[in-house]
């Protein structure tokens, strides 16, 4: 017979595990929605913008209303510049990874992974340190 104090044990490194798990899943479901959208999006038409952006910057912000083809920008330039290889990812901050997790986490692990290239978006706004995690992300 299980005493309250094992089961409560169990319960614990359950949930540690259950955990864990959670997060491993949410990072694969990240990066498999990554490539889903870059593998879906259409080349056919580009926005105006596309040409006039210097792509090798090693930071670069757009902004503009909903719905005007800035995400659309960011996953065409992945597809037609990386391709399937993985050295890009696109990650939109709305994402439930990060609610536990910083984007200079995934820069990390993006970059730990053979990773050369991080589009994001709704960057601004997500946390009040954003200007710090970009400028560093910049500066290493």
């Amino acid at each position: 017979m299980l005493s309250l104090e094992s089961i409560f044990t169990l319960k614990c490194c359950a949930g540690r595990a259950n955990l864990l798990i959670l997060r491993k899943t949410t990072m694969e479901t990240l990066i498999r929605t990554s490539q889903r959208l870059i593998n879906t999006v259409q080349m056919t038409t580009f926005r105006y913008l596309y040409n006039q952006i210097n792509w090798d910057d090693r930071l670069i912000m757009i902004k503009g209303a909903r719905g005007v083809g800035k995400t659309t920008m960011l996953r065409q330039h992945i597809k037609a510049v990386f391709g399937p290889s993985g050295s890009a990812l696109y990650a939109s901050c709305d994402n439930l990874w990060f609610s536990s997790n910083r984007i200079i986490d995934l820069a990390d692990w993006h970059y730990n992974h053979g990773g050369t290239h991080l589009l994001t978006q709704r960057l601004i706004g997500t946390s009040p340190t954003w200007k710090k995690w970009s400028m560093k992300l910049c500066t290493n």
